[in-house]
This record gives structure tokens, sequence and C-alpha cells, in this order.
């Protein structure tokens, strides 16, 4: 699939995973999840620098984590972070348990490799 579609599915996934059905937070919710996708596509960028650039800072990784987990809490969803970039380097975990990771830790945040 292309990285449109995947990204369309993933907000689509989240949202009705955190939701319980209240539609009067939308806009602050599906701007959320947008923004946890923005995030995920530099801390990407970031753990693979920080794999194949001597003297990258980890600062800077923590400082993107932050920023993605703040997210994830205005929206009831937790995150589980990798710093490998071979694979997804963010995933959520939703309140109904719900993994497209194989069943092991959570939803994974698409981004364009």
């Amino acid at each position: 699939m292309s990285y449109a579609t995947d990204r369309l599915e993933f907000i689509s996934r989240i949202y009705n995973e955190t939701t319980d059905g209240d539609w009067t937070q939308y806009v602050a919710r599906r701007y959320a999840i947008e923004m946890i996708v923005r995030a995920t596509q530099t801390h990407h960028r970031y753990c693979e620098a920080y794999c194949n650039v001597e003297g990258f800072d980890p600062a800077r990784i923590d400082q993107i984590e932050r920023r993605i987990i703040k997210r994830a809490t205005q929206i009831g969803a937790g995150v589980v972070f990798s710093r490998d970039p071979r694979g997804a380097t963010v995933k959520l975990t939703v309140p109904s348990g719900y993994t497209d990771d194989g069943g092991r830790e959570g939803i994974c945040v698409p981004t364009r490799y």
C-alpha cells in the first residue's frame, strides 16, 4: 500500500479506538493524531541519524519523544518507542488492546522510508 493509504487507515483506526463515540472533540483529536504521525516521521529520521551519524545528540530524540507522549496522552493512548530504524520506531497502545505488529506491542505509526 501507499503511505497515504496507510496514514489514513492509521488515523481512522486510532480515532475509532480512542473515541468512545464522542464526536464533540473531533477536530482536536484528529489534529493530535496527525501531529503524532508527523512527529513520528521526525523520530524515525532522528533514530536513523543516531545509528549512522557520529556524534548525533540523542537529546533530540528525547525531545521528540516527549512531544509524541504529550499528544498521545491527549487522545488516551499509550506509546512504545524503539530506536531501531529498521522497523516502526513509534507504536501506540489503545485501550482495546488491538495490535497490528503481530500481537506484540501496539499499532505501528506509518512513516515514509
